[in-house]
């Protein structure tokens, strides 16, 4: 293309963002972001370039979401504040050249809402996506991927403005998505497996354990290396039991899954994760004194309450000291971490 119609031509710069996408598919998303925003520079200095640069916006904003879930800290702030200003430019110009409900416009709203949510304006965000997926279903579909990726970033929003039911309702819709579409089952799994803590939280313990069954019954059938993510759903499925009452039940389950802790002792998230959820059931058998040891090996393994053993639902140590107390009858301790709640919900997201 470039030799015959020279490499300012447009669809010499849709060729280049077409490699561009590969290359950050195949698992080269830097070589894949220099690639585009080589092909962006060039498109921005040309007249009449205004849907090619934002086509390449667009592309070059998902590049940076990629890049965005496997990035350390320095890095990723960068990121995400990159993603804030190209995303805001492309909604304008998609608003402008291609209409409001373009999908490229969406997709820009969605990319936005992201961003604010993890600067922590979750009200913006919510904004954002509420209306995209009442308005978008009937030209995208129902199970569209943009409008997965707005019920999660509205679950995200939902659940740090305190509505704890609708965000569990949203992380239930995106896993019956992805259920439906017939994709990588590894996708599905993921999606299980973050719907889980926001089941938790939304009081949707039937739904949670049937979920954190299956994705137990999907690790065990891809074989070993998966050792604190299954221990992890066999902790979900015994603390949603426990929840529903079945107290002996679930003790039986933790005891199994607590007896190989040490398998995994090389990722103390998991295990944090595991122990948090064993106070949970501490808590429901009474044993109160016990529940308040294990919730502080948790926060021994995690450094700080406001950490959260979970990015989405970092208040969950917080939410179980709150019922501790609560059921230890100690108000001034229930209090006190309520308003510690409080003020982590109100931090930008990790």
């Amino acid at each position: 293309i470039e030799r015959v119609l020279g490499p300012n031509h447009a669809m010499a710069l849709d060729a280049q963002r077409a490699v561009g996408i590969a290359q950050t598919l195949l698992g080269r998303p830097e070589q894949g972001e220099q690639r585009l925003r080589s092909a962006l520079a060039r498109a921005r200095q040309l007249s009449g370039m205004d849907q090619t640069v934002g086509s390449l916006l667009d592309s070059l904003v998902q590049n940076l979401l990629h890049q965005s879930r496997m990035v350390e800290s320095d890095r990723l702030q960068a990121i995400r504040a990159e993603v804030e200003v190209l995303s805001r430019e492309l909604l304008e110009q998609s608003e402008r050249i291609m209409g409001p409900e373009s999908l490229q416009a969406i997709r820009a709203r969605v990319a936005l809402a992201q961003a604010l949510c993890h600067r922590g304006d979750y009200v913006a965000a919510a904004g954002l996506c509420g209306p995209i997926l009442d308005t978008s279903a009937d030209r995208l579909g129902e199970c569209h991927s943009t409008r997965s990726d707005a019920r999660t970033i509205l679950s995200w929003a939902k659940y740090r403005l305190g509505d704890a039911n609708a965000a569990a309702q949203l992380q239930l819709e995106v896993v019956h998505c992805n259920r439906a579409g017939a994709i990588n089952p590894i996708v599905l799994l993921a999606a299980i497996y973050e719907a889980l803590p926001f089941l938790d939280q939304g009081r949707r313990w039937p739904e949670g354990e049937a979920l954190a069954h299956e994705a137990s019954d999907m690790l065990k059938s891809y074989g070993g290396g998966h050792g604190g993510m299954l221990l992890g759903a066999e902790a979900h499925v015994a603390r949603f039991i426990s929840l529903q009452g079945r107290i002996d039940e679930a003790e039986a389950l933790f005891e199994s899954v607590l007896t190989r802790i040490p398998e995994i002792d090389d990722d103390p998230k998991f295990v944090a994760r595991i122990k948090l959820l064993h106070a949970g059931h501490l808590i429901q058998r009474g044993q109160l004194e016990a529940a308040q040891q294990r919730l502080d090996e948790v926060v021994e393994l995690e450094g700080d309450p406001r950490n959260g053993t979970m990015d989405t639902t970092v208040d969950d140590i917080i939410t179980q000291y709150i019922e501790l107390y609560r059921a230890w009858g100690k108000p001034a301790e229930v209090e006190r971490y309520q308003r510690m709640r409080e003020e982590v919900l109100r931090m930008p997201m990790k």
